[in-house]
């Protein structure tokens, strides 16, 4: 295992070596609060190791509303933790979106990231609890949202879910999830086909060629009604039935 205070040679060695002035030494590792040079050729620019903590930050989802306090790799479990915490001073309440500084409580949050490399990432979030101050919110006591690192309740930052549900929308649940393992991003096709389930529908224009057809919730006992937009091929709508009158009322909803 290795803590914060010392640097991983496997880790970010395609990154973080820097050399000596003989050619046929090792690199030299420093640690995480030494800046150093590496020794170019004259015709490019030399690049500067920046401390530990200032690299890892550039990784940190949304740096401008969560703060890199640490880091602990275990190489054994082929982990690697982050310890982040919410920075901003003031939230607004979820129901009346009164504002407030107020802190009532703190809280951890541990969160799945995108994996670097071989080695699975964790986040573990502190975040805050706040008093709202407006006396008829019936939120009295609410917990921060993070709504550009993850949703409210999810075990998994906002970008890891947009790759899984990328998986799923291309290839279904259980090549997704084959495709997932390869990837370093370890899900179940129950997980990637809820993940498209709940995916925001893309906005449509009105079709000028509509495609009215009978489809089969349960072949043989219950149908229903297919639209699709002929001139993309793309499925509009799913009627619960297959009557002239669901199919008008859905024409008298979108003219």
């Amino acid at each position: 295992m290795t803590s914060g205070i010392y640097l991983c040679a496997e880790l970010f060695s395609p990154i973080l070596p820097t050399y000596s002035q003989n050619s046929h030494r090792r690199p030299v590792w420093h640690g995480p609060h030494v800046a150093c040079r590496v020794p170019l050729p004259q015709e490019e620019a030399a690049f500067i190791l920046p401390p530990i903590l200032a690299f890892l930050t550039h990784f940190v989802p949304d740096r401008m509303t969560v703060s890199l306090q640490g880091w602990h790799l275990d190489e054994t479990a082929a982990q690697l933790t982050l310890q982040v915490t919410a920075t901003r001073a003031r939230v607004r309440c979820p129901l009346c979106h009164a504002s407030t500084p107020r802190v009532h409580s703190w809280y951890r949050r541990t969160l799945a990231d995108l994996p670097w490399g071989p080695y699975t990432v964790r986040l573990h979030l502190r975040v805050r609890k706040f008093f709202c101050d407006q006396p008829t919110c019936p939120c009295q006591i609410f917990t921060e949202r993070l709504p550009t690192v993850a949703a409210p309740w999810a075990r998994r930052t906002l970008r890891l879910a947009q790759r899984l549900r990328a998986c799923g929308l291309a290839l279904g649940g259980e090549l997704g999830a084959r495709l997932g393992h390869r990837l370093g991003l370890c899900t179940s096709p129950a997980t990637l086909l809820r993940l498209v389930q709940e995916a925001p529908t893309p906005p449509t224009a009105p079709p000028h060629v509509l495609g009215v057809d009978e489809w089969a919730w349960r072949r043989g006992q219950r149908y229903g009604t297919i639209l699709v937009n002929l001139e993309d091929h793309q499925v509009l709508d799913l009627l619960p039935e297959r009557s002239a009158d669901t199919v008008a009322q859905w024409l008298a909803q979108h003219p």
